[in-house]
């Protein structure tokens, strides 16, 4: 799927960048909202008086539920990279973002609240596009109230490189250590620091557009006496090593700084201690050059992750939260769409949580998923409060099978999530049944980078956009009935042989499944235990739960939340 959502939670700066003319019409709302589209709540859209410079637009209403939606398209436009910025002042802006719609990609970042006389700008970076249109805008959604002023897009020119720092965010990928927090003056959440052996080190991935020059700089503190270098591997090979003198103390930090070469795409950078003493604390690394991007760590391919592997936290780790329990909206791929989150009570935002994704039926809801089959019967399983639940709702009560925005929903959904949440993006599930069930295998077919794994309920790989499987392996769950005429058992186990194949469990010569008038059976492949495949039948047909159990009671709670938990 050529589509992809770029969302900005590193820490993106720019030096020296020089910008074109402003693309948009009437972007200081001089004119009122002339040239943009009101999309949402109308009348929760209004001019006034009092703007950073001149008018302003405000988002506010008095009713107890809206969405205002401020929107523009361009066109005509020359390939190359964007920015998009906006200032903002004041109001509770949870729910706010500021985006922008691209050649298929999805670019966005939440608007933080600004108090009162303080304006801020809020800025997307590297919105890369081929030619074409884009279309842009602000959503704002049940907010107190917010403004904004002097919205501008503009071509970037190459007056300048991109700078990048990453933390311990997206980019950062492991250390061969701990994440601290114990001495003061880092930035971010915490510092990394190695346990102190030779080989020891901190790893990192970044993208570029081109091959050639790139500086690294780290943030550190040396409070030995020694210099303690290390050894600077670019994709596997050594290419010099990096003097890190002493600081004096652990709570002063310096800077060390090496050139290197990167190759076009996605780069693996890693920092290894020479000697014994291991590395000083690592803060940041900043990357300088050709626009690089951070690039999520977490996938699962190779070897994937092992069962019980620490938690990898989301961006949103580390920062108050931009979403509360409730139904939720957002813009993707030029839909007004919505969701319901249900957080653990006492949401810790230092605590990465599983997420679980509930996708609802034909002629079903999110409101369904949360209310009726309270969440497929697994919220009331979370007796520990690990998981984070999100049900997303279809456009016109349906799983669209024509094209893939539904998949680019997902996307743009699941790196918000992560961007304002605190998620372990290691375990991130998506459960749904019948029509849920195929978006769900849909979704598996190609995002096995994504996701942990999937549990599916009455499955087929027909009526649905459907997408060429990548090979890649995927835990894997499927619940069928014997008896089902609306999504036949030969195409669930022909759903469940993919990843049979694709995950190398050993095939028997017969797989045991549930007889008339017998209990349900459940088979658990040989396979890598990482990568399990669970098969679940009974003597039923097309029903949640199987054989319209009452919610709550019915055996395949239990064996999907110890499917889901076994990681």
């Amino acid at each position: 799927m050529a589509t992809s959502l770029v969302l900005f939670s590193t820490l993106l700066a720019f030096s020296s960048y020089s910008f074109s003319q402003n693309l948009l019409t009437n972007p200081g709302f001089e004119s009122g909202t002339s040239g943009w589209t009101l999309g949402g709540d109308a009348s929760a859209q209004f001019t006034e008086s009092s703007g950073r410079s001149g008018n302003r637009l405000t988002h506010w209403s008095s009713s107890s539920s809206y969405t205002a939606e401020t929107k523009q398209t361009v066109t005509g436009l020359a390939a190359g990279n964007y920015r998009l910025s906006v200032y903002t002042v004041g109001g509770e802006t949870s729910g706010a973002w500021l985006w922008a719609y691209c050649d298929g990609q999805s670019f966005s970042t939440p608007i933080p609240s600004s108090p009162w006389g303080s304006w801020a700008q809020v800025v997307v970076d590297n919105i890369s596009v081929s030619g074409g249109s884009c279309e842009l805008g602000i959503t704002t959604e049940n907010s107190e109230w917010s403004s904004f002023d002097d919205v501008a897009f503009e071509w970037v020119s190459d007056g300048g490189p991109g700078e990048l720092v990453i933390e311990e965010a997206t980019g950062f990928c492991s250390v061969d250590g701990s994440v601290d927090s114990n001495h003061p003056g880092y930035n971010g959440r915490g510092f990394a620091n190695t346990d102190n052996a030779a080989g020891n080190g901190v790893e990192w991935r970044v993208q570029v557009p081109a091959g050639g020059s790139y500086e690294l700089e780290w943030r550190y503190a040396n409070a030995s006496d020694n210099n303690r270098s290390g050894s600077l591997l670019i994709n596997g090979s050594s290419v010099t090593t990096v003097d890190f003198p002493s600081t004096g103390a652990w709570e002063t930090w310096a800077v060390a700084t090496a050139t290197i070469s990167l190759d076009a795409g996605e780069n693996t950078i890693r920092l290894e201690a020479v000697s014994g003493e291991g590395l000083g604390n690592i803060d940041s690394l900043t990357v300088t050059g050709n626009s690089p991007q951070a690039i999520d760590c977490g996938n699962n391919s190779g070897d994937g992750y092992p069962l019980g592997n620490p938690p990898v936290p989301s961006a949103g780790c580390g920062q108050s939260p931009g979403l509360a329990s409730g139904t939720h909206r957002m813009t993707s791929a030029g839909l007004n769409r919505e969701y319901i989150v249900s957080l653990p009570d006492n949401y810790d935002a230092n605590k990465p949580y599983r997420l679980v994704f509930g996708m609802h039926w034909a002629g079903g809801s999110a409101e369904a998923v949360e209310g009726w089959s309270q969440w497929f019967g697994l919220k009331a399983l979370d007796t520990e409060d690990n998981t984070i639940f999100v049900a997303p709702e279809g456009y016109n009560e349906w799983w669209n099978g024509s094209d893939d925005r539904d998949h680019i929903f997902f996307d743009d959904l699941n790196a918000h999530l992560a961007s304002n949440l605190c998620v372990d993006t290691s375990r991130i599930f998506s459960v749904g049944f019948s029509l849920g069930a195929m978006y769900t295998n849909g979704l598996a077919q190609t995002h096995q980078d994504v996701l942990r794994g999937v549990v599916v309920y009455a499955t087929a790989d027909y009526n649905i956009y459907f997408p060429d499987n990548t090979g890649e392996p995927l835990a894997y769950m499927g619940v069928h009935g014997l008896h089902d005429p609306t999504c036949p058992i030969s195409s669930g186990r022909r759903s469940r042989d993919r990843f049979v194949a694709n995950n190398a469990c050993a095939t028997p010569g017969s797989v045991p499944e549930a007889w008339n008038g017998g209990p349900h059976v459940t088979y658990d492949y040989d396979c890598p235990d990482n990568y399990p495949v669970r098969w679940s039948t009974f003597d039923g047909a097309h029903s949640y739960p199987p054989n319209d159990e009452p919610i709550g009671s019915s055996w395949v709670h239990g064996e999907t939340w110890e499917f889901i938990t076994q990681f």
